[in-house]
């Protein structure tokens, strides 16, 4: 079996193909377009046996080729940035596309206990709701601070008030769409001590079905 390790940038995306010995056997840098997806389909069919550890599987900018690999029923591996560069760190490697490409594939034949991607309805939906609200409430917290740190004669005050508004009203909204989407999905999540429907939806969204994790027994009904 051969693994891929796919390091993917917004701008361009590199593969390294490792045997099972971790041994390199070949890599490629793409274009983040159409011609440079259909050269990777094409570098994978080389490895008649392969299967996929993609950093950060659940990112915009590689979803078209995640969408590819998933109709074409291929193994897809999705492996954290944190665990790729703990394992380069541990290596103590310099950092470049071919490297990372390499350690992502390193980490999942160092962790077979990884599990696949599963896709579920609605995660790229759920990732727009939760990723919105994450922006807003950062511009949220940065008016407010904005607004505290005016006098209260400033005429500032009354430009941020309702912007203000605007962004806790928007919040709300989000938060509302957000949990009626997370109850649709995966309702138990909201059951668990500490979990409210933001941190919920932020996990299915990055995360995917929690129920391909082994230990996942809470969600196994």
């Amino acid at each position: 079996m051969i693994t891929l390790g796919l390091d993917p940038h917004p701008g361009s995306h590199t593969v390294a193909a490792l045997d099972k010995n971790g041994t390199r056997l070949a890599h490629i840098t793409v274009p983040n377009n159409s011609q440079g997806l259909a050269h990777l389909h094409e570098f994978a069919a080389q490895f008649v046996w392969h299967r996929w550890a993609i950093e950060g599987a659940a990112n915009r900018f590689i979803a078209i080729f995640v969408s590819q690999l998933v109709a074409q029923g291929q193994s897809i591996y999705p492996v954290s940035p944190g665990l790729t560069s703990q394992y380069r760190a541990r290596r103590g490697r310099k950092k470049n596309d071919v490297v990372d490409a390499e350690n992502v594939a390193r980490a999942l034949l160092a962790n077979p206990q990884l599990p696949p991607l599963h896709v579920m309805d609605q995660q790229r939906e759920l990732q727009d709701l939760t990723r919105a609200q994450r922006r807003l409430s950062e511009q949220l917290k940065a008016n407010r601070g904005a607004y505290k740190e005016l006098t209260t004669q400033s005429p500032v005050r009354k430009v941020l008030q309702p912007v203000v508004r605007m962004l806790v009203k928007q919040l709300r909204i989000l938060k509302q769409q957000i949990e009626t989407l997370v109850n649709k999905l995966m309702p138990p999540l909201l059951t668990v001590l500490g979990v409210g429907p933001i941190l919920a939806g932020v996990l299915l969204a990055e995360t995917g079905d929690p129920r391909r994790f082994a230990t996942a027994d809470h969600f196994a009904k």
